[in-house]
């Protein structure tokens, strides 16, 4: 759906106070600006995101008081606490779930593509090791309603990315996606609704991990 001038307005503003409003800020109160916000803004920079997906992901976090922007633009608080984060501790460094050292980005779901695709603030993640049916191949509706069903658009999630396939496919970024309490990756092939993608198993960090292991890495 296209945008009109004045949402894109909205994003124009909105953007300037995240890059340059928000990192004063930090700054000035000797904190810290979040690597996973700095990584959306980068999507965007890069044009890995388009205009409309990255004002989606600003609206997302206004919404759900990540961003509070009063009308003294002057300040600019991060309310953790109004989020789904238990602490400011891991507002700034969401790595509970996470491991090795490469992204590690939480974020609300705002597309949901096929039964290994998620789009995440508009990025496009890739389920690591998961090889779903195709759209018109047997089996794609059903792979696709899990993930719908278990992770709808909408639902907040935590991506792990892959630390040897950091180059992504195609545009997309690859991991493990936790969504709802659940792994993901894992829950789709425990259900025989998606294969491992086992050619590929010496090239993921999760190679030995356990829900991997179980399921022919």
């Amino acid at each position: 759906m296209s945008i009109d001038y004045s949402t894109k307005l909205f994003a124009g503003a909105l953007a300037f106070v995240l890059v340059a409003g928000i990192t004063s800020y930090v700054y000035a109160q000797e904190l810290f600006l979040p690597e996973w916000i700095k990584t959306i803004a980068g999507f965007w920079a890069s044009n890995q995101i388009s205009d409309d997906e990255f004002v989606g992901a600003l609206q997302y976090l206004v919404k759900e008081g990540i961003l509070v922007i009063p009308s003294d633009q002057s300040q600019i608080d991060l309310y953790p606490e109004k989020t789904n984060f238990d602490s400011q501790e891991d507002f700034l460094n969401p790595t509970s779930n996470c491991s090795g050292t490469a992204g590690c980005i939480p974020g609300y779901v705002t597309e949901n593509i096929d039964g290994d695709t998620i789009k995440i603030y508009g990025k496009s993640i890739r389920l690591v090791l998961v090889d779903a049916p195709e759209r018109g191949e047997k089996g794609y509706e059903a792979a696709r309603d899990f993930i719908v069903d278990n992770c709808p658009v909408g639902s907040f999630a935590i991506v792990d990315e892959d630390d040897l396939q950091t180059e992504g496919t195609y545009g997309r970024m690859l991991g493990v996606v936790y969504c709802n309490g659940i792994n993901l990756n894992d829950a789709i092939l425990d259900e025989g609704l998606a294969k491992m993608y086992d050619k590929f198993c010496s090239y993921s960090e999760f190679e030995k991990s356990r829900w991997a292991r179980n399921h022919g890495c």
